[in-house]
């Protein structure tokens, strides 16, 4: 049986928070993006995106398929840690 291929992290990223409504200047100096929690496999990562995924089935032949999945930028990592 081949060794799965592939690693879980803790990943913990910056997400836009946006607002519709009006907003003082003193919201909109307080106004910062959410640091989000994402538990899950590295799918693949390069310079622009970190792709992810939580839930997985092997088929019969060998191959994978996917859920739970997220891709996010890059720029907004701010740490991985492996489990």
């Amino acid at each position: 049986m081949a060794k799965f291929p592939y690693k879980k992290y803790i990943f913990y990223w910056e997400d836009p928070v946006g607002d519709s409504s009006w907003c003082s200047a003193n919201d909109m100096e307080n106004l910062k993006p959410a640091l989000i929690t994402t538990e899950a496999y590295l799918y693949s990562r390069n310079k622009r995106h970190i792709k992810t995924f939580a839930s997985y089935a092997k088929e019969t032949d060998g191959t994978y398929t996917y859920g739970d999945v997220n891709v996010f930028l890059a720029s907004g990592l701010v740490k991985m840690t492996k489990i």
